[in-house]
């Protein structure tokens, strides 16, 4: 009976030992901080690529700056060292291939001589991340009339347009667009009409206006005063000193009986005594503020 016993515990020993889980491993124990090769990737696995900078904008022809790509999978495991990482720019240059080292691939980004909007990306097979950079214009260089629109307006009451707007253009000294807020100084030129013509930007109105850039363009408007003639509106960056000008015609308005004058050339003719004898007679038309009315306005 005891033998019978001692047989049926070692058997039990046996069994446990061969059904126990001491040598066997798991999902759950799998080290997930080891990096990962991205050749043995299952389809279930993905590669992401974060691409990071510390600058949010450069100014033109600045030194290299930073350009860092991460590279991880689905789990945000780092990928293995020495993954190449291709980096392409529409604006300036970037390092073309960077190798990863801790899941990290770092290009050197440097801008050229041109403003504006700088989109780089980072690209390992078919997978892609973009950051865009902002590359700032120098300062105003620059300035030229884009547009006048109309350049012949009438006097004040006349009927007509009686406002121009007269557009410009700033650059700085490279070439690109400048910044927008960019301030430009409006003035009236040296001869001025004397008719109360006024010059407005956004805010200000007078003989003298500011106004500032949006997309390098500048706008001020040109109100005509009582008096016909052409007048100047002379733009300025203020910090250079470099001015450009655009003349706009100011035409009077319709004629007036109190400004019809008649003059003839010879007072006295022989009329009576020779046929055929010629006196030019001329007639001055002007509107009723005494401006003489434009050209080819009908007198019979």
């Amino acid at each position: 009976m005891y033998l019978k016993k001692l047989l049926f515990i070692q058997v039990l020993i046996l069994l446990s030992g061969c059904l126990g889980g001491g040598g066997s491993s798991s999902d759950s124990n799998i080290d997930t901080s080891e990096p990962v090769d991205i050749d043995r990737l299952t389809e279930e696995e993905v590669i992401i690529i974060k691409i990071t900078s510390l600058h949010n904008s450069l100014p033109l022809n600045s030194r290299d700056i930073s350009i860092s790509a991460t590279v991880t999978d689905g789990q945000n495991n780092i990928v293995e060292d020495g993954t190449v990482v291709n980096f392409n720019t529409d604006l300036g240059i970037v390092t073309e291939s960077v190798l990863t080292d801790n899941g990290i691939a770092e290009a050197m980004f440097t801008p050229n001589m041109q403003a504006g909007l700088a989109t780089i990306t980072a690209t390992i097979g078919e997978v892609t991340d973009t950051l865009s950079i902002p590359i700032r214009p120098g300062a105003a260089g620059t300035i030229e009339t884009s547009k006048v629109e109309p350049s012949v307006i009438g006097i004040a009451n006349s009927g007509l347009i009686q406002s121009s707007k007269l557009e410009f253009l700033v650059k700085d000294k490279l070439g690109n667009l400048v910044a927008d807020g960019t301030v430009i100084k409006f003035t009236l030129g040296k001869t001025t009409l004397g008719g109360g013509e006024t010059i407005t930007t956004q805010g200000d109105s007078g003989i003298e206006a500011e106004g500032t850039t949006n997309n390098g363009l500048v706008s001020v408007n040109l109100n005509s005063g009582t008096v016909s003639g052409s007048i100047d509106v002379i733009a300025t960056i203020v910090t250079e000193d470099v001015s450009a000008i655009a003349r706009v015609t100011i035409v009077s308005s319709f004629p007036d009986a109190d400004h019809l004058s008649l003059a003839t050339e010879f007072l006295n003719i022989a009329g009576g005594v020779t046929f055929g004898l010629k006196d030019n007679i001329t007639a001055y038309v002007g509107d009723r503020f005494g401006n003489i009315v434009p050209d080819g306005t009908t007198v019979s």
